[in-house]
């Protein structure tokens, strides 16, 4: 994209989603209750997407004769590919990464994607997916005491030590979220843009590109990219090492490679005194509203 960009004299618009980072219609009532968030919907974030085009276009010099592609993966890909479709006055295209657009039910099985996720660690190692899989047993099992709560929080270093089962579910949740992660960000070049968001912003909106020599209005490059070089694929690999056990091991073995595999994600420089499971690489992006969509 940034590539691409510069060779065309692009100019690159991240637009906010409503309710995501700084873009709340009601200040801080605007997840109070349902009233507030009748107007979270896809269809009216691509209603503003559209007005911010058209706003740009007739303020900025040189934008209006300026043809527009959306840009988005994911949940931002969709938007990007439905609003291709329903504005096609607007955008003379879209690109559309890893976009799900028709995945809701009835149309594609809930569990097709939690099935990629597990087809790729199953590729990256002996015994991986199996013993993911038998990792929540095993931390059931072992986070049934006091004892095994503590033995738990130490293994993991985790910041927090695990007090009682609604913690360990978010325990879970955090973990989960570290293999769909590892599987879903498998490009075969270098990738962190996990770690690039700014606190309070969102990836949810679509990248608007407007194809004309206006580059010079914001400048293309305002980011240095300071990043590690380790690719995620490389990384899951790496993850899986310790995860190649036989069916033999006890859940403290078992969970004692689960927590070396995280710290290859989380804490892969040894310079983390503790993990801290509330927060997560997607932890910025607004929790909140995403569940709120997605129910």
């Amino acid at each position: 994209m940034w590539e691409i960009a510069e060779e065309l004299g692009a100019m690159l618009v991240f637009a906010e989603h409503r309710y995501y980072g700084e873009s709340l219609p009601f200040g801080p009532d605007s997840y109070s209750d349902s009233k507030h968030l009748n107007y979270l919907t896809s269809e009216q974030a691509l209603a503003d997407f559209a007005v911010l085009i058209q706003d740009m276009k007739s303020t900025l010099p040189g934008a209006q004769h300026s043809p527009v592609i959306a840009i988005g993966g994911s949940y931002g890909g969709m938007l990007s590919a439905w609003f291709r479709m329903k504005y096609p006055n607007i955008v003379v295209g879209a690109l559309a990464a890893s976009a799900p657009i028709w995945q809701f039910p009835g149309m594609v099985p809930c569990g097709d994607f939690y099935k990629i996720v597990t087809q790729d660690f199953a590729k990256s190692g002996y015994n991986c997916d199996t013993n993911i899989r038998k990792s929540w047993k095993a931390i059931e099992n072992v986070s049934s005491t006091a004892s095994g709560l503590q033995w738990l929080s130490d293994e993991f270093s985790l910041c927090s030590p695990l007090k009682n089962m609604i913690e360990v579910t978010g325990f879970k949740n955090w973990l989960q979220e570290t293999w769909v992660n590892l599987a879903m960000v498998d490009y075969p070049y270098e990738a962190n843009f996990f770690s690039l968001f700014l606190p309070g912003r969102s990836s949810s909106g679509p990248f608007i590109c407007t194809l004309r020599q206006i580059s010079e209005v914001f400048p293309l490059r305002t980011l240095t990219w300071h990043h590690r070089k380790r690719t995620f694929a490389q990384s899951r690999l790496a993850v899986c090492k310790h995860l190649a056990l036989d069916s033999t091991v006890s859940d403290h073995q078992l969970l004692h490679g689960v927590a070396q595999a995280a710290k290859v994600y989380y804490n892969y420089t040894g310079s983390s005194s503790c993990l801290n499971t509330s927060q997560t690489a997607t932890g910025s992006l607004g929790f909140l509203g995403w569940y709120y969509q997605v129910q």
